[in-house]
């Protein structure tokens, strides 16, 4: 859901600024940054959950990252 706002408020946004609509444009991008806050927060707390983060942090490209395999010792 966060996806589909975020590309509805960045197209938004471009949209109004075309127009030179600069009051418009700066609430829709205004909304796009919210969302897309939420959109970056989702995924790095997915990769918590999923244990992918690596010990430095998380980071966004972590979650197309294939877990190492644990050796059986």
């Amino acid at each position: 859901m966060c996806l589909i706002l975020t590309i509805l408020f960045l197209a938004l946004a471009i949209g109004k600024a075309l127009e030179s609509d600069w009051p418009l444009a700066a609430l829709y991008t205004l909304f796009f940054l919210f969302f897309s806050s939420l959109l970056i927060y989702n995924i790095k707390s997915i990769l918590k959950k999923r244990g992918s983060c690596e010990t430095g942090g998380c980071f966004d490209f972590d979650l197309f990252k294939r877990k190492k395999k644990q050796k059986n010792d």
